[in-house]
């Protein structure tokens, strides 16, 4: 017979289900030349199968006094291994604990006993025990900080904090993203990571959590921004993406200046202007110079200024070029 039981993590529990008639094949097993098979009186019986909550199966059997016995383990009914091997006490007792997760799919157990029943020669074999896991819950999470569209200042050292939980069991880790990119995990509550020197941009941030069956859950995305440092004093600000009508390949004669002062970027002779290409570096558009005679000229934005401080992006095409290159040269004249 197949006894069918669930287990519900929350605590022990045995359910019954469904009680079915089934036929257990015997194995022969063939007595020692010129000695008579040991006979026994006692059949194997499970007795009881409890799922403990950290998914270990305990098992409790009884059968022959010192007679040996082996567990076995089937997930089809007819490819059965043996697990574990050993005697009933003197009481005729006998335990096993699988150690390995019966996961969600079905493990079938059943005890065999050595020796014979009376004068016949079939295996002393006991009804089967089915165990099946309840299919489990997975875990939540969520970024408890920053808080969504939360701003920032360049440079900064972010921390992302998430709150973790799970309703049936225990969360074993939470991941933290960056879009694709990771950027760390922690393994215990409370959860963060620091994110240091986040660069100037826009990112959707997650958290994931997995639990101890395996299953995971993502947090709602939290949008940042970080901006460049005092936004207020910005006298000049060229964006790529800024740039907008042009095609690949296309000369700049403009680049529009995003710090709402107007100090646009401007070329008006063709053959001095760099050229513009979309999904270049970070899939972003760039402005690129051919390292000749490409230039812009600027108003004059920084009249009456003592120091200023210039954050440049850029992709060169060689590490060391064979002759100097300039990004800038402040006054009048060429470049």
């Amino acid at each position: 017979m197949i006894y069918y039981i669930k287990k519900f993590r929350a605590a022990t529990l045995l359910c019954l289900l469904a009680l079915v008639v089934v036929f257990v094949l015997a194995v022969a097993q063939q007595s020692p030349t010129g000695a008579p098979a040991a006979a026994v009186t006692n059949r194997p019986k499970i007795l009881s199968v409890n799922v403990a909550t950290n998914g270990h199966v305990h098992l409790q059997m009884s059968g022959q006094a010192g007679v040996s016995f082996s567990i076995e383990k089937s997930t089809d009914l007819s490819s059965w291994r043996i697990v574990a091997t050993n005697s009933f006490s003197a009481a005729g007792e006998g335990m096993f604990v699988d150690t390995a997760s019966p996961g969600t799919d079905a493990s079938f157990y059943r005890v065999m006993q050595a020796g014979t029943i009376g004068e016949t020669s079939t295996t002393n074999a006991a009804a089967n025990r089915r165990i099946r896991k309840a299919a489990s819950n997975p875990p939540t999470v969520s970024i408890t900080d920053p808080t969504n569209n939360a701003t920032f200042a360049a440079p900064t050292n972010l921390t992302i904090n998430a709150s973790a939980s799970d309703s049936d069991g225990t969360v074993t880790q939470v991941q933290f993203f960056s879009g694709s990119t990771l950027l760390g995990s922690a393994m215990n509550s409370p959860y963060s990571v620091t994110w240091s020197n986040v660069a100037v941009g826009t990112y959707a941030l997650t958290a994931v959590a997995t639990d101890n069956d395996g299953l995971s859950a993502t947090s709602s995305v939290v949008n940042i921004t970080v901006t460049l440092p005092q936004t207020g004093s910005i006298k000049l600000w060229l964006q790529a993406d800024a740039i907008s009508g042009l095609t690949n390949g296309a000369p700049v004669a403009t680049w529009p200046d995003g710090s709402g002062l107007n100090n646009n970027a401007s070329q008006g002779t063709t053959s001095y202007q760099p050229l513009y290409w979309t999904n270049v570096v970070n899939a972003k558009p760039v402005v690129r110079f051919d390292g000749v005679d490409d230039y812009f000229a600027l108003p004059n934005f920084l009249n009456g200024t003592t120091q200023a401080e210039a954050f440049v992006v850029l992709k060169a095409t060689v590490d060391t070029p064979s002759t100097p290159r300039s990004l800038w040269r402040m006054g009048t004249g060429s470049p």
